[in-house]
C-alpha cells in the first residue's frame, strides 16, 4: 500500500531557516572572494608603482652616468683649461658641461648641441631633465597620470677633487672656473617615487653613483 506519511517526509523542501543559513554562507563567501581579490588588485598596483619607481631611477642615472663619461672628451687636448672648464655649471641640482664628440679630428667646435648638455630638475614637471640647445627632454615619467614622479632633492650632484696631499675633498657647488676645473669625480643621487592607489605610502626608490672624469686633466 501507498505510505502517504513516508512521501510527504521524502518531498518536503528546505526551511526558511536552511534557505537563511544557505543565503548567509553564500553571501560570506562572496564577500571573502570579492575582499580577497580587491586586496591583491591594490596590492599590484603598488608593486606596479614601486617597479616603475625602480625602473625609471635606474634608466635615468644609467644616462647621466653615461653621458657625464664624455664630460671634457677632447682628443686635441686644446679647448679647455683652468679658466675656460669643460665643466660649465656645478649646482647642485643642475650640471652643464661640453665636451668635444665631433669625430673629425680638426673640428674645435663645441657648441653643437650634442656637445653641450644640462641634467636638471624641474620642480614644476617634478622631472629630471636633459636640455641640448633648444631641446629639452624628460628623463623621468612626465606624462598626464604618470606612474612616477620625482620628488624634492631627487637630483643632487656632489664634486669632489683633490687637495695638494692627494686627498679627496668635496668641492662646494657653484664655484668659479679654478673650482670647476679642479673637479675630478662627481657623485650623482637620483630620488624617485611611484604613484601608488589613493591612500597607500608612495614607494620610495633612491640610487647613486660615482662617475670619474677621465677627461679631464
Amino acid at each position: 500500500m501507498f505510505d502517504s506519511d513516508y512521501s510527504w517526509s521524502q518531498q518536503r523542501g528546505y526551511t526558511l531557516v536552511e534557505l537563511l543559513v544557505s543565503l548567509l554562507i553564500t553571501s560570506l563567501t562572496v564577500t571573502a572572494m570579492i575582499t580577497f581579490f580587491h586586496f591583491q588588485t591594490i596590492n599590484m598596483r603598488v608593486e606596479n608603482a614601486r617597479r616603475a619607481a625602480q625602473m625609471t631611477a635606474r634608466g635615468t642615472l644609467n644616462f647621466i652616468v653615461r653621458e657625464l663619461e664624455h664630460l671634457g672628451r677632447d682628443p686635441r687636448a686644446s679647448l679647455f683649461s683652468g679658466d675656460n672648464p669643460a665643466l660649465r655649471e656645478a649646482s647642485e641640482d643642475s650640471l652643464h658641461f661640453r665636451a668635444n664628440l665631433s669625430q673629425d679630428w680638426a673640428d674645435t667646435d663645441i657648441t653643437d648641441a650634442w656637445e653641450d648638455a644640462i641634467f636638471r630638475y624641474n620642480p614644476e614637471a617634478q622631472t629630471i631633465e636633459i636640455v641640448r640647445g633648444d631641446s629639452v627632454v624628460a628623463l623621468t615619467d612626465d606624462r598626464e597620470n604618470q606612474r612616477s614622479y620625482v620628488p624634492d632633492g631627487g637630483l643632487i650632484f656632489t664634486y669632489f677633487g683633490f687637495d695638494k696631499d692627494g686627498k679627496e675633498v668635496v668641492v662646494a657647488p657653484g664655484g668659479n672656473a679654478a673650482a670647476r676645473a679642479s673637479v675630478r669625480l662627481i657623485n650623482i643621487f637620483v630620488k624617485v617615487r611611484g604613484v601608488p592607489p589613493d591612500g597607500h605610502e608612495e614607494p620610495e626608490v633612491t640610487l647613486s653613483q660615482d662617475v670619474i672624469l677621465r677627461n679631464v686633466s
